[in-house]
């Protein structure tokens, strides 16, 4: 009986010995990590600084050279790569530190485009004397980046500590919007490059005003056509940079619809293409009204349909994939009903001027599972 007590009893301390030890270990773990996690976020701190030290230095002397573009490139992505290893200890905060670490290598890879344009001047032009407006988007660069820095680096990190060792999530999507503002600013960045290169191009609404009118003329451009404005790519700025969008007004009878036009340039400010410009030979006014674009369309259905919709729409392809880039009206007679998992319809392409036929054919959709 005895012997089964203290059995017992020996058992119930291992029990408590092992608590003990498996709380004392997650106690050291749980330090081990917040005394990392704090290291690499003083680390990232300082690299921060050094590389305000570097664009500070630039802003002042106004001017732009290949020691002083290497230096402060060399400090961005010492950066970038301390803002990625900080993902690995703060989960709570991934997406902070992942996205500090991505708009870096945006501005580093702006950067290398600077040094690049440097680099090709003759040896006497080796430093390039900035003009204020690309001193001013420069400008605005470094004061989003720092507005940014002195949300997420409030106190010394070494000193007091970091706050992002316990989760904060409004404060995080804070300084993700900031970090956006970075972004577009870094990819506005870029249309200073013409200039620096001593090759300046007109602005981008500019010349893709030109375009339109040389290929439509300058009456039809002004009553038809309203700038939208200039939207700048901050995520694939090596796809286009930016892209002018114009309201493109369509009428024929009481129908009316607005279309979009883009015109993408690249980061050197030169034309790269165009969606949705119309041609001579495409352009209003149009004669056929929306029902009698129906009637003409419905003569080429051979099946029954349930539903129909009408539009004139920017059509780049017919279905057996011929290009054809017009304006025409794009008319889909429904055979099931539009959002069935499975279903059918019969498109009928027509020429909104003549009335002609260019395309009837019928096709099908299954939806994803």
């Amino acid at each position: 009986m005895f012997g089964r007590k203290i059995t017992v009893t020996a058992l119930l301390a291992s029990l408590v010995l092992l608590l003990i030890m498996t709380n004392l270990y997650s106690l050291i773990r749980s330090g081990w990590y917040s005394e990392q996690l704090r290291e690499n976020v003083a680390w990232t701190q300082d690299a921060f600084e050094n590389l305000f030290a570097e664009f500070d230095d630039i802003l002042v002397a106004g001017a732009l050279d290949e020691k002083s573009i290497m230096e402060l490139e060399s400090w961005v992505e010492k950066t970038s790569v301390q803002s990625a290893k900080v993902t690995f200890l703060d989960r709570n905060h991934f997406d902070l530190w992942d996205r500090t670490s991505d708009a870096l290598e945006l501005f580093e890879d702006f950067l290398e485009d600077v040094k690049s344009i440097v680099r090709a001047r003759p040896e006497d032009e080796a430093t390039i004397m900035m003009d204020q407006d690309s001193i001013d988007k420069l400008e605005k660069v470094y004061d989003d980046l720092k507005t940014f820095f002195e949300h997420v680096f409030s106190v010394d990190v070494l000193e007091e500590g970091t706050k992002w060792g316990t989760p904060r999530y409004g404060e995080m999507d804070k300084a993700i919007g900031m970090l956006s503002r970075f972004r577009k600013d870094v990819a506005r960045a870029w249309l200073i490059l013409p200039v620096l290169s001593g090759s300046p191009a007109p602005p981008p609404e500019v010349q893709a005003r030109e375009i339109l009118v040389e290929a439509v003329g300058e009456e039809y451009v002004t009553k038809y056509f309203e700038l939208e404005g200039v939207h700048i790519n901050d995520w694939e700025p090596d796809d286009w940079l930016s892209s002018v969008k114009f309201h493109y007004k369509i009428s024929v009878g009481d129908y009316s619809v607005i279309r979009w036009v883009y015109f993408h340039f690249s980061k050197m400010n030169e034309f790269i293409s165009s969606e949705g410009a119309p041609v001579r030979g495409n352009l209003m006014p149009f004669s056929v009204t929306r029902k009698q674009a129906v009637e003409i369309g419905s003569s080429c259905v051979e099946k029954e349909y349930v539903e129909m919709d009408a539009e004139i729409s920017y059509v780049k392809k017919l279905l057996n994939d011929t290009k054809i880039d017009m304006y025409l009206w794009s008319i889909n007679f429904y055979h099931t009903k539009k959002f069935t998992r499975r279903g059918s319809a019969t498109r009928v392409i027509i020429d909104p001027i003549s009335g002609k036929v260019i395309e009837a054919d019928e096709y099908g959709w299954v939806a994803a599972s």
